[in-house]
């Protein structure tokens, strides 16, 4: 069975129609486009948020917190290591590949709390390292998808979870607040993939559609550039029509039907 991440349930929230069309179409590798290069704008973005990670591991290892430092592969071997620490009880966990009910991914960091769960005295909440400076939807279905990705380690669902925002600030948030939402999201993406029919490519369309938006605006230029030449075509032959209604009133001989045939010819 495929399984989901929570970046696909992320996009899905912002681009249920065209973005996550193609995402499930490359999902099936049924893909067989090309994506344009990724810009050095958004080179640098990743690096910046990486860095943002590492700049907030760094703090609270001086603080004196345990840290574990897993890969994030989301292996057997990455999500046996991450049950081990969250057993071993480190504050934090970085990279914690979770698997669970169709779905895995690996949590930026998890952040271990005083309430009691299947592990002992203590439990773990997610938190979503971004650099943005405010909370957006993508976010939130992120760290719900965690919330639900550690419910059977924990024996409960996650009461809470914070995002790590630009400027270092902590905001942390109920999961209750967003839970039905989030249920309801998952079912409707579920639905999408019961019904998704690789044949029918949605019309594109500007917006968010994460990391297919390049892809879009590239498409969309094409048929931009595509519906410029076709109206280049259209006046030239409104253009000759003229030209050879004067010709004939003036007693001209050039024939119509053998210039449209040319110009369909030059064209084509």
């Amino acid at each position: 069975m495929r399984l989901i991440t929570p970046s696909q349930l992320s996009l899905f929230s912002i681009s249920p129609v065209i973005g996550a069309w193609w995402q499930e179409l490359e999902a099936r590798k049924l893909f067989e486009g090309s994506k344009p290069e990724v810009s050095e704008l958004d080179q640098q973005l990743f690096a910046d948020g990486l860095r943002h990670e590492q700049v907030l591991l760094t703090k609270l290892e001086k603080e004196g917190h345990r840290i574990a430092r897993l890969p994030g592969k989301q292996s057997d071997a990455d999500y046996a290591a991450t049950r081990e620490a969250m057993a071993d009880g480190f504050d934090f966990i970085h990279q914690a590949s979770l698997c669970h009910g169709g779905m895995r991914g690996s949590a930026d960091l998890l952040r271990k709390t005083e309430q009691p769960s299947a592990l002992g005295d203590w439990s773990y909440i997610p938190i979503e390292c971004k650099l943005a400076s405010k909370p957006n939807t993508t976010f939130l279905v992120q760290a719900s998808a965690y919330c639900e990705l550690l419910t059977p380690l924990l024996g409960r669902r996650p009461d809470q979870f914070d995002l790590y925002l630009g400027g270092g600030r902590f905001q942390r948030y109920n999961t209750d607040q967003f839970w039905a939402w989030y249920r309801h999201l998952r079912q409707r993406f579920s639905a999408f993939q019961e019904r998704f029919d690789p044949s029918q490519a949605p019309e594109d369309a500007p917006g968010d559609h994460s990391n297919w938006t390049a892809f879009i605006e590239e498409r969309l230029e094409q048929q931009r550039d595509l519906m410029l030449v076709a109206g280049m075509r259209q006046s030239q032959r409104q253009k000759l029509r003229a030209e050879d209604q004067h010709n004939r009133a003036a007693g001209g001989v050039a024939g119509w039907q053998q210039r449209e045939r040319a110009v369909g010819r030059g064209l084509a």
